[in-house]
């Protein structure tokens, strides 16, 4: 049984192949300091990429809001509910992660802040929760 793929399907697809992905891998490249130990022309060139890159991504958008405009059927692959049991399920694992590390970093300071992302992240998926229950589906 095969599934057609939409025309605003196929346009998020795109967009997230050539504009978030590489704007990733910049990110990276920049963040690690890499990016001012080349040469000119690979500066230029990054630069020219990384303009593309944005230009495409703004194209993206655009066709994008023009077929909401249109207002053609989009059907979600993933519903609402589903990613919101997601995001709990990942704000407990944050928790999780914040409560081993305040048990086993050394430092003070390193405890507290451990502790305090561990409740933030409990109290995030608690209320991410808690909006389960007023959740409503749209018809």
């Amino acid at each position: 049984m095969k599934k057609s793929i939409s025309r605003r399907q196929k346009l998020e697809i795109m967009r997230f192949i050539t504009g978030q992905i590489p704007i990733f891998f910049f990110l990276v490249i920049i963040f690690s300091g890499e990016l001012l130990k080349l040469s000119l022309f690979i500066r230029v060139a990054f630069g020219i990429l990384f303009l593309a890159n944005v230009v495409s991504n703004i194209y993206f958008i655009r066709e994008i809001k023009y077929e909401q405009e249109n207002k053609l059927k989009f059907s979600p692959v993933v519903s609402p509910r589903t990613i919101q049991i997601m995001f709990i399920l990942l704000f407990i694992c944050l928790g999780g992660l914040g409560i081993f590390r305040g048990f086993t970093a050394l430092e003070t300071y390193q405890q507290i802040i451990g502790f305090i992302c561990a409740f933030i992240s409990f109290l995030l998926a608690s209320l991410l929760a808690w909006g389960l229950k007023y959740y409503r589906l749209q018809d």
